[in-house]
């Protein structure tokens, strides 16, 4: 194996996903030769028109015979101003924005945490890859490259040759006994390629086109996180787990859709509020999420966020509907849902899977502007309030289990008073007290 397909396996950027068959990479070795300047312009200008998005998967031999399985999304514009946006992984992917002068990488699931690199001139996959580990994705230089550029690391000044034959439709590059397939699809822009090295299969990739239906849709990909948050030493801080999250520090982000499902970030759902709860629960269970559902709407969430002036979001880990049916039974609850905001996400954030939070929930009181938090309360058990010795023993009403409505009330209202008190503070919120 090459040592730069050996560095993609060994940076992780593949994870393993044995077996398959051959995709659209595996083509023809042979074909007539033509000059490369003649040959790939079409693609070139397919590349480098409008704005690209593609999803690809990569399949890489290892030393063993094995196949590494690694995915990626891919997108590119050359104006107004050139860019390059991916996602690498598959589980909380490296989100990566590059343009000219400057690349900026952050984990999907904590965009409050950001590495920020400068970029060599000129733009292009060899300006990425002095900060990334090496890209197998020939786009880029079809893109912001010209006939002169190589098209993958692995070839040295290739002869490429065009090829049509049955079931495969598109360029075979030969250098010394490395050979690629470029194979096209209808639209004019790649649906796969391979690379050979002496006839052995080393690279296969399949590229699917991914449809953009919105102008939201496509500025979300070209739109980086604030550099405002926490700034990575280097590239490999961000694949450490965030620590636990500690009064004083800022508080991360998440990654998720709102009641509507339109994708939203728990920042842009706290909007300018100074106060904010955050009450992140977990709802992927069918139980739960109809504990909860009931629990929400007796909770009188809203009437504590009017009483204590502050935004309460609960942060559902779960499917994306979570956030449409817990938001209407808070609405049927009270009248004042503006105060209560409610998203979904389909996998922790950093900063909450570092969390031990009881298996009811946290409440995570939050400063809205600088975004800096100010305690953390537990949504406790359904156990019975202690007692201390010398008290009178509790009435048997009293001994029966709390209700989980109760239980979150009372972790909110904790929660929210710590803007008062501007610290951590064992407070319960009482109804006719608050």
């Amino acid at each position: 194996m090459s040592v730069m397909l050996a560095s993609i396996a060994a940076m992780g950027l593949v994870a393993g996903d044995p077996g398959g068959q051959e995709g659209q990479g595996a083509g023809p070795d042979q074909a007539e030769i033509v000059v490369e300047g003649d040959l790939l312009s079409p693609l070139r200008q397919s590349y480098g028109q409008g704005v690209v998005v593609e999803r690809i998967t990569i399949d890489v031999l290892t030393d063993s015979g094995g196949l590494r399985r690694s995915r990626l999304v891919l997108a590119m514009r050359r104006e107004p101003i050139p860019a390059v946006a991916l996602a690498l992984g598959n589980v909380d992917p490296l989100r990566v924005f590059a343009e000219p002068g400057r690349l900026i990488a952050w984990r999907e699931s904590d965009a409050s945490r950001v590495y920020v690199a400068p970029l060599a001139d000129p733009f292009g996959r060899d300006s990425l890859e002095r900060v990334l580990p090496p890209l197998v994705v020939p786009q880029i230089d079809l893109a912001f490259g010209d006939a002169a550029s190589p098209l993958l690391a692995v070839l040295n000044d290739p002869i490429w040759s065009l090829m049509e034959s049955e079931g495969f439709e598109g360029y075979v590059g030969l250098s010394d006994s490395v050979s690629a397939t470029l194979s096209v699809g209808g639209e004019g822009r790649l649906i796969g390629y391979g690379v050979r090295k002496d006839g052995r299969m080393m690279l296969r990739a399949d590229v699917e086109t991914i449809d953009l239906d919105s102008e939201q849709g496509i500025d979300s990909w070209f739109t980086p996180p604030s550099l405002e948050g926490i700034l990575a030493a280097s590239l490999a801080d961000l694949r450490d787990a965030a620590a636990p999250v500690e009064v004083g520090q800022t508080f991360g982000d998440a990654i998720g859709v709102d009641a509507r499902r339109r994708p939203t970030t728990l920042r842009a759902m706290a909007g300018d509020a100074e106060s904010v709860v955050v009450l992140a629960v977990d709802a992927r269970e069918p139980r739960s999420r109809e504990q909860l559902a009931g629990a929400l709407a007796e909770a009188d969430l809203a009437e504590i966020a009017e009483l204590l002036d502050t935004t309460v979001v609960v942060l559902a880990l779960g499917e994306p509907r979570v956030a449409s049916v817990f938001q209407r039974v808070v609405r049927v609850s009270r009248g004042q849902d503006q105060r209560v905001r409610v998203m979904a996400i389909d996998k922790p954030p950093h900063w909450l899977a570092a969390e031990t939070p009881s298996a009811h929930g946290r409440a995570f009181s939050v400063e809205g502007r600088p975004w800096l938090v100010r305690g953390l309360h537990d949504v406790r058990g359904s156990d019975v309030p202690p007692f201390e010795a010398g008290e009178m023993i509790p009435s048997m009403a009293s001994l029966a289990p709390r209700p989980l409505s109760e239980r979150l009330a009372e972790a909110v209202g904790a929660a929210a008073r710590e803007h008062e008190s501007g610290g951590s503070s064992p407070a319960r919120y009482n109804k006719k007290n608050p």
